[in-house]
């Protein structure tokens, strides 16, 4: 919660305090699905504190790649057994599943 005071020229004074929800997440930017062991699948880290979280895939022409939820090992960049290529993708995370009205949108890069 945070306090903001402010006091004018005549000595009023206002004050309001407003409570931001911290979300931890770090979504990664990129990965390289080559099995040297390093970024070898795409997921968003710290997720823990959001047992419902739903993660969906997209390439880009909208078509949902992937679904993933907390224990999903991650996206290792195929759809229906097919290599994806090189390129953008888009995810949608909904932090407690279907029913979760806000949506968190972004684009990460698979490189092959």
């Amino acid at each position: 919660t945070h306090t903001v005071s402010i006091k004018d020229d005549n000595g009023c004074l206002a004050t309001a305090s407003i409570e931001i929800e911290f979300i931890d997440i770090k979504i990664p930017n990129f990965f390289t699905p080559d099995g040297d062991g390093n970024n070898d699948a795409w997921k968003p880290v710290n997720q823990e504190t959001w047992p419902e979280i739903l993660t969906i895939i997209f390439d880009r022409y909208g078509r949902e790649v992937y679904r993933m939820g907390l224990n999903d090992k991650g996206w290792e960049g195929f759809y229906q057994s097919t290599e994806l290529p090189t390129g953008d993708y888009w995810y949608i995370i909904k932090l407690n599943g279907e029913k979760d009205d806000r949506e968190f949108v972004g684009h990460f890069t698979l490189y092959r």
